[in-house]
């Protein structure tokens, strides 16, 4: 079992000097971690990891943060103020040219392990692992707040989503306010696309973000009604929220038993 980090999927490729980092949809983020990819630079290595914020201060991870500071083009200069990001690693693909994917995953873990720690760069981590037991999840929720990895022994590494590796998530509640709505498109493009959503912060209300998920014949009751759920109290499913927003907030439902001055921003 593995904590879910909070964090921006990034696979580091190091071959001949040079260290590529691309991101789960295959774009290139080079230069954003320049302590590891120097670290890694001369190696012959592909890893497999999370970019993640820890909070300077708290030690708290914070996704907003961290993808805001990831996908700015002076990344590393930002760092500097704003606290560095940290590459936490969990897989390695290839070693000195040979493919390890289809190794037992303790194999590979131990070479990872030995990897982290002999470059020693502070911004290199190996993820925690322990034995999956209740105990151990309820730890790494309350330290990390998303959730948690559960991985077969033995397993390949494959890419995508495999049935070896379980995510399990934690899913909360939060009470907000509904205080806009916006149009759709494509499919939707005549009907409700998504609510605005807002709570109360020193007697003020102000926006928190947005959300969907409803079906498609709630998304036509409230995009003709709109009058009738603007101000109403909005149930949101959410993965976890900071300072900045809720991580994924989709629509669960409307509540009557609760006023709208209640949904307090926390």
């Amino acid at each position: 079992m593995e904590p879910k980090m909070d964090g921006i999927r990034l696979q580091m490729v190091a071959r001949g000097g040079r260290v590529d980092c691309y991101s789960r949809a295959g774009l290139t983020y080079n230069g954003r971690m320049p302590a590891v990819e120097e670290a890694l630079s001369a190696l012959d290595v592909v890893v497999d990891g999370e970019v993640v914020w820890f909070s300077p201060e708290t030690g708290e991870v914070d996704f907003h943060k961290g993808s805001g500071l990831f996908r700015r083009e002076d990344s590393a200069r930002a760092q500097r103020f704003e606290g560095p990001l940290t590459y936490v690693v969990f897989d390695m693909l290839e070693l000195a040219g040979q493919d390890l994917r289809k190794l037992p995953i303790e194999t590979r873990r131990g070479l990872l392990a030995q990897l982290v720690e002999g470059l020693g760069c502070p911004q290199l981590r190996l993820i925690e692992q322990a034995e999956a037991s209740p105990e151990a999840q309820a730890a790494y929720i309350a330290r990390y707040r998303e959730g948690v990895v559960l991985k077969k022994k033995g397993s390949t590494y494959v890419a995508g989503r495999p049935p070896t590796w379980l995510k399990l998530k934690v899913v909360e509640d939060a009470d907000v306010v509904i205080t806009g709505f916006e149009r759709g498109k494509g499919k939707y493009a005549n009907t409700l696309g998504c609510v605005e959503f807002s709570q109360f912060r020193e007697g003020l209300l102000e926006r928190r973000g947005t959300c969907s998920g409803m079906t498609d014949a709630e998304r036509d009751h409230i995009w003709h009604n709109r009058s009738e759920y603007e101000g109403k109290v909005l149930v949101i499913r959410h993965m976890g929220a900071d300072g900045e927003g809720f991580r994924h907030p989709q629509w669960s439902h409307v509540r009557e038993d609760k006023n709208a001055w209640e949904c307090v921003w926390s």
